[in-house]
């Protein structure tokens, strides 16, 4: 004993460690050793705490108070948006997003109020491309802004860098300059599965040769875009049958590669807006197709799209087009600075 007492700190600490069936009672342990010893005077856990941590039940529904709101996040409210100071985020509600889904841009307007505006689908600054590094630049845009529901038709000649402007924007390709603002965020400042889960979210793309996947029927090719979405995975078939079915497809479950050129063109524009996205991009969608079925196929892909409230921007070469977009955009023109 007289040595313990020298020892002081260290005789409590070495007492503590002591099984006791009044300090077991009160922790709910049933006489078991405590798992961490403590110090001297440091800070003790609450025995109710500790209890309600084992049981999984938040304090908050211990003592009867509302559950928290499932649109509010525990720690600051949303983060690191544009255009907000950091001491206004952590006032703002989760639930403050823009309609399309996405977190919209927040102005600090007059009498310190917020303005909640939805950034548009696509926005181009200063962008420019090429594949040699000394050769002239392939794409050269100085600005093109594309607004919610807007149809815009970019024409140029063969070889004027149209279908090289699409897979800039959709992510594909990573240009020397510039910059490519898809429902205001750069899609070139994200890497790898994070910007091929972006551009799955928010942007569909109806391929010239369709690229469906052979040997996998219509429906599951459409379910296929899905993976990259938002939408349950439960509700997959049922979403992608319905789709299929609005744009005149009766048999989802054919394969792809059995189905006629034109059904197989509703079948990829079913793919390009299963995940709703803001932005729709078309390359040269009626080059597989007669003039017959090119007129059908371009007004389905624009009301579709009406439909959705998605944006579309289509490339192409064919005059006959011309008369169908009320916006019209000459790809050379874009290179010169606007005003």
């Amino acid at each position: 004993m007289a040595r313990c007492a020298r020892l002081g700190g260290l005789a409590a600490l070495l007492d503590r460690l002591q099984p006791r069936p009044d300090r077991a009672r009160a922790r709910g342990r049933g006489g078991a050793r405590l798992p961490h010893a403590r110090l001297p005077g440091g800070p003790q856990p609450r025995p109710h705490r500790r209890l309600q941590r084992r049981a999984g039940v938040s304090q908050r529904v211990q003592r009867g108070a509302a559950p928290r709101r499932p649109d509010r996040r525990r720690r600051g409210g949303l983060q690191r948006l544009p255009g907000v100071p950091q001491l206004l985020q952590r006032a703002l509600p989760h639930s403050l997003t823009s309609p399309r889904g996405g977190v919209g841009v927040y102005a600090l307007c007059p009498r310190g109020r917020l303005l909640l505006t939805t950034p548009i689908p696509l926005s181009i600054r200063d962008l420019k491309f090429r594949y040699e590094p000394a050769g002239p630049w392939t794409v050269e845009i100085a600005q093109l802004d594309v607004r919610a529901g807007e149809q815009v038709l970019l024409t140029g000649g063969s070889g004027s860098g149209k279908s090289t402007l699409l897979h800039l924007v959709s992510g594909l390709v990573d240009p020397a300059e510039g910059s490519v603002l898809i429902a205001g965020h750069n899609i070139h400042d994200l890497r790898g599965a994070r910007r091929d889960l972006f551009r799955g979210r928010h942007v569909g793309v109806i391929f010239q040769t369709f690229n469906l996947l052979h040997g996998f029927s219509a429906l599951e090719n459409v379910m296929a875009a899905m993976m990259f979405g938002t939408i349950p995975r439960a509700e997959h078939a049922g979403r992608a049958r319905r789709l299929l079915e609005h744009l005149g497809i009766e048999r989802v479950d054919a394969p792809a590669d059995r189905l006629s050129v034109g059904q197989q063109q509703r079948v990829a524009v079913a793919r390009a807006l299963a995940c709703d996205p803001v932005l729709v991009l078309a390359d040269e969608p009626t080059a597989s197709l007669d003039p017959e079925n090119s007129d059908a196929a371009i007004r389905l892909i624009q009301e579709a799209c009406r439909e959705k409230s998605a944006a579309l921007v289509c490339v192409s070469h064919d005059p006959a087009m011309t008369e169908r977009f009320e916006r019209r955009v000459r790809l050379a023109d874009l290179a010169r600075p606007l005003g």
